[in-house]
């Protein structure tokens, strides 16, 4: 058996756990899929693909995500 002290929890993917429904769905209301992709053991690292005609603009749906943080300030790194 093993002992309670062995037993470690990463808060970062527990947070990111907790914030991936509300992120996918505002995505989603704004015409965008998204992904996750990674260990999210330091970062999230989020795959976001339009999916559908009238989807809005990346910038768009990028501050849409923002809103999920309610204030808090986050880092938005994009890649091509």
């Amino acid at each position: 058996m093993k002992s309670r002290e062995l037993v470690v929890t990463n808060g970062r993917a527990a947070f990111y756990a907790c914030m991936w429904d509300d992120l996918r769905n505002a995505a989603m209301n704004c015409g965008w899929a998204l992904g996750l992709h990674g260990s999210l053991s330091k970062d999230m690292d989020i795959m976001a693909m339009p999916w559908c005609d009238g989807a809005i603009t990346d910038e768009e749906m990028i501050n849409e995500l923002r809103l999920c943080f309610a204030g808090n300030e986050i880092k938005v790194y994009i890649s091509d």
